[in-house]
């Protein structure tokens, strides 16, 4: 399979979000050239939350299926996936101040295509806990 410069535009989310919080990524599945995909191109959407720095993964969301399913929801139409994490997904533990965590997000079209993503996201334990 070959891996194409295929790419999500992102939208805007700089600030660190606190621990435990419940967060909505959005972003827009495109082929090499740019081009939205529609639902039907697509033949495989996976989502892998990790740390940053350690790769280690998180709430053991590990390639896991989003294509309309568990946290993701695609748009055919104009290529718009919304992923919704739960709070375990950003809750820090064991003392744990400040992290970072990794969406890595992959898909498949076309048989040969293959598209990843990498969004990076601070987040930081609040002065009291939930």
């Amino acid at each position: 399979m070959a891996i194409n410069a295929a790419r999500t535009r992102p939208g805007p989310l700089a600030l660190p979000i606190a621990s435990g919080a419940t967060l909505l990524y959005r972003a827009w599945i495109t082929d090499e050239l740019g081009e939205v995909l529609a639902a039907a191109d697509l033949e495989m959407l996976t989502l892998t939350i990790a740390d940053a720095h350690t790769g280690e993964i998180i709430n053991t969301v590990d390639h896991q299926d989003i294509l309309d399913t568990d946290r993701g929801s695609f748009s055919g139409v104009d290529g718009k996936l919304e992923i919704s994490l739960i709070s375990d997904d950003t809750l820090l533990a064991d003392g744990t101040l400040k992290a970072t965590r990794a969406l890595i997000i992959e898909w498949t079209w076309d048989t040969d295509h293959l598209g990843r993503h990498q969004y990076d996201f601070k987040i930081e334990a609040l002065s009291a806990p939930p």
